[in-house]
């Protein structure tokens, strides 16, 4: 019978640590940069809102919202701010965390998790599923998640890309090899990466081009798909190998085709948008490929510097 493990973060001290820390870096850039009216207002709001999640009190709902009528506009964008910061951190921690448990989990060979290769082809081999008929399913199979441009999604390629550094920055704190002064660079650049988030604006001040949405697709090929396509390739490898096996002469009794491919409305959806026109269409394509082009390039410029036989041996 297959083992199944599930990550909890509620059940997780170090994730309730880690988001404490981001939360003191928070409330040390408010209390700086914005001063101690709005930290103090951050506080009693969440403060408050904490209580009222472990016991309903309306007197205490009723003074929490008597404070947010009061707010002056300038002070109420301030403090939606800082509780928008304060959220994006706390799924920034979660995500480190559940990396974090899944690179444990795979370590130390224990059980993995829901929907993960291994547990799904270790159901298929208990189910009986036989070595051909799982090959033909796969050969068949084709999974192509679509782009698409959201006229909601506001966010700043600018911001997202402070939070991916403050994702990248915030797993260095998890090397147990650290020193009391390493340890503590890691969070005065992390202090510095939320005050950079604070100062940048998170929407737009004027409404992004088609060309802008083309571009903002492409920032998760560059930031992640590049690296996570092959890596979802060689994972569902190793997880046939190690449930089905291989022949005789070592090859894979089950092989894992190309099955990935992506699709992308933005820059060709008509309907939504009226400003795309063929020649959109073809700028987007371009985009797209000089993207992938650019990055074969980077693949093949790494290569020379790992792949440096001579051509006399």
């Amino acid at each position: 019978m297959t083992t199944i493990a599930q990550y909890n973060p509620i059940n997780d001290k170090l994730l309730r640590s880690r988001v404490k820390l981001l939360g003191q870096l928070l409330g040390n850039v408010l209390r700086k940069h914005a001063g101690e009216d709005i930290y103090d207002h951050v506080e009693t709001l969440r403060q408050g809102y904490i209580n009222l999640r472990k016991k309903e009190d309306p007197a205490l709902r009723a003074r929490l919202m008597e404070l947010i009528a009061g707010m002056e506009p300038a002070v109420l964008e301030q403090v939606i701010r800082a509780f928008n910061i304060y959220f994006a951190l706390v799924n920034i921690a979660e995500e480190t965390f559940a990396h974090r448990w899944r690179r444990r989990q795979m370590a130390t060979g224990g059980p993995l998790w829901m929907g993960s290769f291994d547990i799904t082809m270790r159901e298929l081999y208990e189910e009986g599923v036989a070595a051909e008929n799982l090959q033909k399913l796969l050969d068949a199979l084709c999974y192509m998640p679509v782009f698409t441009a959201h006229p909601t999604e506001a966010r700043r390629r600018t911001i997202m890309e402070a939070q991916r550094r403050i994702f990248v920055t915030s797993q260095k704190l998890d090397d147990h090899r650290l020193s009391r002064e390493q340890r503590q660079d890691i969070i005065d650049e992390l202090e510095t990466q939320i005050l950079i988030h604070w100062r940048t604006n998170e929407v737009r001040e004027h409404k992004p081009e088609v060309v802008d949405e083309i571009k903002y697709g492409l920032f998760y090929f560059q930031e992640s798909l590049f690296e996570a396509v092959p890596l979802a390739y060689r994972y569902l490898e190793r997880a046939l190998r190690r449930t089905y096996g291989n022949h005789a002469d070592g090859t894979p009794r089950v092989r894992a085709p190309s099955f990935l491919r992506f699709g992308s409305w933005i820059g060709g959806d008509r309907d939504g948008n009226p400003n795309v026109k063929p020649e959109t269409t073809a700028t987007a394509v371009r985009l797209q490929m000089q993207e992938v082009l650019v990055e074969y390039l980077r693949q093949v410029n790494a290569l020379r510097h790992v792949l440096t036989h001579s051509i006399h041996w």
